[in-house]
């Protein structure tokens, strides 16, 4: 698993490897090189004002059209064509810009700064439009220091279009919100419909992925003992005993095999609630596999997942979505947006120091310059401050200096 983890190199500290890469799918020809960061919208309002597009395809135009008439549906409840969500803002800038956050390179191969970039200057000035036009939510401002408030906008019917992350978690966070909220199980496919919008240039455009989530390190104390039955322990959870047993606990106490079928067994692993349903497994081996992987590899068969059809219906959409992004990547129909490797992953003072504030920094300006009445020139001055001068010069020079 950890030979065949993208960018393995840049994870290591002085030729070293000092964690375990968290994998997302340790099946990695079913693992996406895309992010699942796109829009949900109401299909059935779309349906109703005559702008719906079949199989939820939109083309720019299309996608302009569709939100200037949820602006004139949605004002009357108080709410707004469009959101993202707090990290997002503005996701429009996806369908223009050419780095997913920030460094891009320029024509002459030097490393620039991507929020100057002319390509993300035609999409924060798109954004901008949008907010003119109060088809973007006005609550982004306030939003971005309260988490979920633009989420809870479109879980209670104020929001046509909502940018999020579409984890299996969130996605049926969202739909449950919804199904408490007073939506009917036959209209919820509707209510949480996956939109795929088409840029100006006909492709969609989705941030790259890396194919870990985060990492499992270790104490600089530990004993060569201690680490090898870690380790151990680790690629055990990744077999195929491990899996079963992380999916479904201990063969003829918490199980039994019928043929090709898995019997659940009612005891405390399996406990049901008062409606008959199996409530969240205290199984100990599922959770500590969260040590090497977020279990997509084994989500399809999870019983917490398919004794409801609600939930099955939900990983059904996500794939299907999943698949269809899969093959517009290969008729090269879609955009993956990232960053050169050899910069995402450079290590240097003034880099380790600032990038997080750039990030936080650039984020602001953009909210500044889209719902306030700053001058664009005011904007690109705040964006190539002391600390972007610097970042910028100590990257180029290193990569001069590696040929």
């Amino acid at each position: 698993m950890i030979d065949s983890t993208r960018d393995i190199e840049c994870l290591k500290y002085g030729g070293k490897l000092y964690g375990i890469p968290i994998a997302r799918n340790v099946d990695r020809s079913a693992q996406s090189s895309f992010a699942p960061f796109t829009y949900l919208y109401r299909r059935d309002v779309a349906k109703a004002l005559g702008v719906y597009q079949e199989n939820d395809v939109y083309t720019w135009e299309q996608f302009e059209n569709l939100l200037a008439a949820f602006k004139s549906y949605f004002q009357t409840q108080g709410g707004y064509a469009l959101g993202d969500a707090e990290w997002a803002y503005p996701s429009v800038t996806n369908f223009y810009k050419t780095a997913s956050h920030c460094f891009a390179t320029d024509e002459g191969g030097n490393v620039v700064n991507s929020f100057l970039t002319p390509e993300y200057i035609q999409g924060l000035e798109k954004a901008k439009q949008f907010v003119d036009s109060r088809w973007y939510y006005y609550g982004q401002l306030e939003a971005s220091n309260r988490q979920g408030q633009v989420k809870n906008q479109y879980t209670r019917g104020q929001l046509g279009v909502y940018y999020e992350n579409l984890s299996l978690a969130n996605y049926l966070q969202i739909r449950d919100a919804l199904t408490k909220s007073g939506v009917a199980e036959s209209n919820l496919d509707d209510y949480t419909a996956i939109m795929k919008v088409m840029g100006p240039d006909g492709k969609y455009a989705l941030e790259e992925q890396e194919d870990w989530y985060s990492m499992t390190f270790f104490n600089a104390d530990i004993s060569d003992r201690e680490m090898a039955r870690a380790l151990d322990l680790m690629n055990w959870l990744l077999s195929p005993e491990g899996t079963t047993t992380a999916l479904y606990g201990i063969e003829g106490v918490d199980y039994e095999r019928e043929g090709d079928e898995v019997k659940l067994l009612d005891g405390d692993l399996w406990a049901k609630s008062a409606i008959g349903e199996y409530v969240d497994s205290p199984n100990g081996a599922r959770y500590l596999r969260y040590m090497v992987t977020l279990g997509e590899d084994i989500e399809s068969r999870d019983p917490l997942l398919l004794q409801s059809a609600s939930k099955s219906k939900a990983y059904q959409i996500l794939s299907a979505w999943n698949g269809e992004m899969q093959a517009a990547l290969a008729s090269e129909n879609l955009r993956v947006l990232g960053e050169d490797p050899a910069v995402k992953w450079m290590q240097t003072p003034k880099k380790l120091e600032y990038a997080g504030r750039l990030l936080d920094e650039a984020n602001t300006e953009v909210l500044r310059y889209t719902f306030g009445k700053k001058h664009l020139s005011e904007y690109q001055s705040a964006m190539t401050s002391s600390r972007w001068t610097e970042v910028l010069a100590e990257i180029n020079a290193k990569l001069n200096s590696q040929g």
